[in-house]
């Protein structure tokens, strides 16, 4: 998380991620970000031991 607060959902629970922190969850996990505040978030969206391309390909 680069600026600002995060919420993740991942199985019905959220977690808040705050600026200098992360959240890590294993591959297949259904997921979703939201912003619940008035305040701009940047945040990077990492994906490890896998083919981005073969990835979205099974997504879409």
């Amino acid at each position: 998380m680069l600026e600002g607060t995060v919420s993740v959902r991942v199985k019905g629970k959220i977690f808040e991620v705050e600026a200098g922190g992360f959240h890590l969850r294993p591959r297949g996990i259904e997921h979703t970000f939201f912003n619940c505040t008035d305040k701009p978030i940047r945040f990077m969206h990492l994906y490890f031991n896998q083919n981005f391309e073969d990835y979205l390909e099974d997504f879409f």
